[in-house]
């Protein structure tokens, strides 16, 4: 008796981890997916449906992307490729035989900094278009920038605790400068749209990220209503520097 019980729950524990079978097989899911490295377009994105029935996973060969026999359901989409960000959406619905359209998806790839440099101090230089712009330099703690741009974000905020997923508005740090032999990065932005007052503490966090993908406005997450950058690193970040709002 004993045996057949524990017989009986194994049968119904394996039971439980299939997944259920779909009323049809006959939806689809479509759309254009491509990465960018460096400013080159390439293929090969691997796409990855999840649902109710399991998952389905395909390498995109051209830009052009086709998920066949996708039953009726809710689905969250995967693009991934080596070397890029992985971008994520949610709650796509597939009814039917018709096939969902997904907008187009672009991958950046990884920045190759490792550590960013040490950030000293933040302060504030009148900007080119005197009453229009403020810029503000960040001085660094290494001897050279080279002559490309950092791949870094800024994420501002008056709060201490500024971070990806706690700031106020973000900036890429421009290309590497000197003052007075002092490397630095800067941002500049416009006063009348700069959302802290004057006399206010803002203070700054910088991340690793494709700086390319800040100015394509990275992309929604639907599941958790926020903007997200893909190859932000949040494990890489620098100390917290601050300035006063001139």
């Amino acid at each position: 008796m004993r045996t057949a019980v524990i017989l009986l729950l194994i049968i119904s524990a394996a039971a439980c981890e299939r997944f259920p079978e779909p009323f049809t097989t006959t939806g689809s899911i479509s759309g254009q997916v491509t990465a960018d490295s460096s400013g080159t377009t390439t293929y090969g994105v691997r796409v990855k449906a999840t649902g109710p029935y399991g998952s389905i996973s395909i390498i995109a060969k051209t830009a052009n992307y086709m998920i066949e026999s996708a039953g009726n359901g809710t689905y969250d989409l995967e693009f991934s490729k080596e070397g890029y960000g992985t971008v994520r959406q949610y709650g796509l619905q597939v009814f039917g035989d018709e096939t969902v359209k997904v907008p187009s998806i672009g991958l950046f790839d990884l920045p190759k900094l490792a550590a960013i440099p040490k950030f000293i101090k933040a302060y504030t230089v009148k900007g080119t278009m005197p009453g229009v712009n403020t810029t503000v330099n960040i001085d660094l703690a290494v001897t050279n920038l080279g002559s490309n741009r950092l791949p870094v974000l800024l994420f501002l905020s008056n709060n201490r605790n500024v971070a990806w997923d706690n700031y106020v508005i973000v900036y890429p740090g421009d290309k590497g400068a000197s003052r007075n032999n002092i490397p630095y990065i800067w941002f500049e932005y416009y006063n009348q749209q700069f959302p802290f007052k004057s006399g206010t503490e803002v203070f700054i966090r910088g991340y690793i990220c494709n700086t390319r993908e800040y100015n394509s406005g990275g992309y929604l997450d639907t599941y958790h209503g926020i903007r997200v950058y893909s190859t932000l690193n949040k494990s890489v970040y620098t100390d917290v520097v601050s300035f006063i709002v001139p």
